[in-house]
């Protein structure tokens, strides 16, 4: 304290204002954040309070801070209370109630039994799958899919312990059959992850398919990588799946081989999204998805020859014509994606399975050859007919 008659008083009290001044927001800013509070929990409900913050911070409303993680739980309260936000909008997974089922009667218990059962699909499937997740509060989210296909959903809350990565590899290898995880969680370009996960591939003789995103540099230098050599060196094999260049076709995509330790580097396989998978197109492929996607490929065929046809345009079966059929089919708006290589398989197919057959046609001088297709229906003055 200083001025005439004063002397100069220390304060040595432990509470005493903080230097940093921190910017409080106006009204209006608080009033733009509930509205976007809102906007999300409504989306997104049943939510919990982590969750609707990281989608904040996603949605640029707010930063990653450990203090407005606070603030929006105080917001969310108030909210809340004031009635404006209902309560069910918002979760919370970390409290359970632990008790057994119990029914008013052998009646009531067989109904809830046939009510909740459901068989184990997976049982009978040649293969196993999980998903594992590392933030708790996204289960609400991706347990609506899981559910749905009675698929697992680990839930890992931050770094698994390894007793928890053993016990759990343990059980997938007592199934005795392939099992894909489908691992959702943050980046690790440490590389830290893919080590302990080799490590229990080792124990338990297994093999770990990692997946990430590639990183703004690795698109643009085409190697693929995510920003960290890591994970390039601790894998000993690395796929990179990418879009063809100058390619129109948006369902198209390569991929390519960027590190085989046992294996040839730089193959390239083509692949085309059909009814909701990738299918090879660059040379026959088995399976049910693959049979789909043939049968597909055969009827458009089909429908094309059938459009050319009746425009008066006769296509061919010799790949040196200029009228050779596959490679005007892959020039045609309704191809549906398919290319010229698929369409050289359907005609192959369609030729074994006697739905189209070669046909001649002009003047005696000048014979050409034309695909027609063979009507099914042996009666009938025209059995065989272009459509």
């Amino acid at each position: 304290m200083t001025g005439r008659g004063a002397t100069e008083v220390e304060d040595d009290s432990p509470y005493q204002a903080s230097p940093i001044k921190r910017k409080r927001r106006t009204k209006a800013e608080v009033a733009a954040l509930d509205e976007a509070i809102y906007a999300i929990a409504e989306e997104n409900q049943p939510a919990t309070v982590r969750q609707i913050y990281y989608r904040l911070v996603s949605a640029g409303a707010i930063v990653k801070t450990e203090n407005e993680y606070d603030n929006i739980g105080r917001r969310l309260g108030i909210l809340r209370r004031a009635r404006v936000l209902p309560f069910g909008w918002i979760a919370d997974n970390t409290r359970w109630q632990r008790k057994p089922d119990t029914y008013s009667g052998l009646r009531q218990a067989l109904i809830d039994t046939a009510r909740f059962y459901r068989r184990a699909v997976w049982n009978d499937l040649p293969v196993y799958c999980e998903v594992w997740l590392e933030k708790d509060a996204l289960a609400g989210v991706l347990y609506d899919v899981t559910a749905e296909y009675d698929v697992p959903l680990m839930v890992t809350r931050g770094y698994a312990s390894l007793s928890y990565i053993y016990e759990a590899a343990e059980a997938i290898a007592h199934r005795g059959k392939p099992t894909h995880i489908y691992y959702f969680g943050d980046h690790d370009p440490s590389g830290i992850n893919i080590n302990a996960l080799r490590d229990i591939a080792i124990a338990c003789d297994a093999a770990v398919i990692v997946t990430a995103h590639p990183s703004l540099s690795g698109r643009a230098s085409g190697t693929g990588e995510a920003g960290s050599t890591a994970w390039h060196n601790t894998v000993r094999s690395r796929l990179y799946l990418k879009n063809p260049p100058d390619e129109e076709d948006d369902d198209l995509r390569i991929l390519a081989t960027m590190k085989a330790n046992y294996g040839r580097k730089g193959r390239e396989i083509r692949l085309r999204w059909t009814d909701g998978v990738f299918i090879n197109i660059d040379g026959p492929s088995t399976g049910v998805i693959a049979s789909i996607a043939r049968r597909n490929a055969d009827e458009v065929f089909m429908t094309l020859l059938g459009e050319l046809d009746a425009q008066g345009r006769p296509v061919s079966e010799n790949p040196h014509a200029r009228n050779f059929a596959p490679r005007i089919f892959a020039k045609h708006p309704g191809r549906q994606g398919f290319t010229r290589k698929d369409f050289e398989f359907s005609m192959e197919r369609l030729f074994a399975d006697g739905r189209i057959r070669i046909e001649e046609y002009g003047r005696k001088s000048d014979m050409r050859r034309r695909i027609v297709s063979v009507n099914p229906n042996p009666k009938g003055e025209d059995d065989e007919r272009s459509v």
